[in-house]
C-alpha cells in the first residue's frame, strides 16, 4: 500500500500545479544557505559577503561555476555555524575569498581563488578541513594565501597550491594545526610563517620554493617541521627567538642566504636533526647567537658550509 500511495502522489504533482523543481532552490547573491544546494550558473555579487553558508545543514556544490565580487572590497563566501561545506568552483575578485568562522568543523574542497584583493582563505575557527585550494594571484593586490588566526586550532590544511601571494603563503597564528603536502610558490614574504604564539603545529611534506623571503619561518615553540622541500628562497628554514622545535628530515637547497638558521638569544632547546642543506649563497647551517652550540642540538645534518664550526 505504501508504494502505491507514493506512486499516486507523484502522479498527481502536475495536476495540482507542482513540480519537482520545488525540491531545490536557486542560489542568489546575498543568500544564507542552510540546506544542500547546487549552483546552476555564475554569480556576480555586490553583496558583502557574496554568499553565506551556515551549518550543520548548509552546503554548496558550486558545480564548476564562479562567484565574482563586483566590488573587490567585499568578501566572497563565509562559512558559519557548525559543519558547513563548500566545494567545486571558483571565487574571483573578492577581498577575503573564503572565510571559515562560527563554531568550525567546516569543509572547503576543490576551490579556485583568482585575482583576490585580500586573503584567499581565512580560518577563524577550529577543526576545519581545507584541501585542494588553487590560489592564483599576481601578488600585487593579495595578502596571504591561507591565514589561520590566533583563534583557530586543530585545522587540517592539505594538498593546496598557493602561487604568488603578496605576503605569506600560509600564515599560522593559531596552535595545533596540521599543514601537510601543500605547494607554496613565489610568495613575496615567507612561504609558511609560524608566528609568535602559534605553538605545537605540524608542518610536514610541503614544497616551498621561489619565495622572496624565508621558506619556513618559525617564531613560536614546540612545532614539528619535517620532510619538507625548501628551495630557492632567501633563507630556507629559520627559527627566531623560539624554543623546543624539532626540524628534521628536510631537504633545503639553493637558497640565497642561509639554508637552516637559528637566530635570537632566547632560542633554546631546538633540535635540528638529519636535514640536508646545500648550495646556500652564504651558509648551509647558521647559528650566530649560540657560538658554542650548547643551547640547541644540531645532529646528523648534511651540509657543506657552517658557522659556528661546532654545528653538525
Amino acid at each position: 500500500m505504501k508504494k502505491v500511495t507514493l506512486t499516486i502522489a507523484y502522479a498527481l504533482l502536475p495536476a495540482i500545479g507542482l513540480s519537482t523543481s520545488l525540491l531545490s532552490h536557486a542560489v542568489s547573491c546575498g543568500d544564507n544557505i542552510t540546506t544542500q544546494e547546487i549552483l546552476t550558473g555564475d554569480l556576480s555579487c555586490a553583496t558583502n559577503p557574496a554568499l553565506t553558508i551556515t551549518g550543520p545543514a548548509g552546503s554548496l556544490d558550486m558545480a564548476g561555476f564562479t562567484v565574482i565580487c563586483t566590488n573587490p572590497a567585499n568578501d566572497g563566501i563565509s562559512l558559519e555555524g557548525l559543519g558547513a561545506r563548500l566545494s567545486n568552483g571558483e571565487v574571483e575578485i573578492c577581498n577575503d575569498s573564503v572565510i571559515l568562522s562560527g563554531d568550525g568543523s567546516h569543509s572547503v574542497v576543490d576551490i579556485g581563488i583568482i585575482d583576490l584583493f585580500g586573503t584567499g582563505v581565512v580560518i577563524d575557527s577550529d577543526n576545519n578541513f581545507v584541501s585542494e585550494i588553487a590560489f592564483a594571484s599576481d601578488g600585487a593586490t593579495s595578502t596571504h594565501g591561507i591565514h589561520v588566526t590566533a583563534s583557530a586550532s586543530y585545522n587540517t590544511i592539505t594538498d593546496n597550491f598557493i602561487d604568488s601571494s603578496g605576503d605569506d603563503g600560509i600564515l599560522l597564528e593559531g596552535t595545533s594545526n596540521n599543514v601537510t603536502n601543500n605547494i607554496v610558490d613565489s610568495t613575496s614574504d615567507a612561504g609558511i610563517n609560524v608566528a609568535s604564539g602559534a605553538n605545537s603545529n605540524i608542518i610536514i611534506l610541503n614544497l616551498i620554493q621561489n619565495g622572496g623571503d624565508t621558506g619556513i619561518k618559525v617564531n613560536s615553540d614546540a612545532n614539528l617541521i619535517s620532510q619538507n622541500q625548501v628551495n630557492n628562497n632567501i633563507t630556507g628554514i629559520t627559527i627566531e627567538d623560539a624554543s623546543d622545535n624539532l626540524v628534521n628530515l628536510n631537504e633545503v637547497g639553493d637558497n640565497t642566504d642561509y639554508g637552516i638558521s637559528i637566530e635570537g638569544a632566547s632560542s633554546e632547546g631546538n633540535d635540528i636533526l638529519s636535514n640536508s642543506s646545500s648550495n646556500s649563497g652564504l651558509l648551509d647551517l647558521y647559528s650566530p647567537d649560540d657560538p658554542s652550540c650548547t643551547e640547541n642540538d644540531w645532529i646528523g645534518n648534511i651540509y657543506t658550509t657552517r658557522d659556528p664550526s661546532c654545528l653538525n
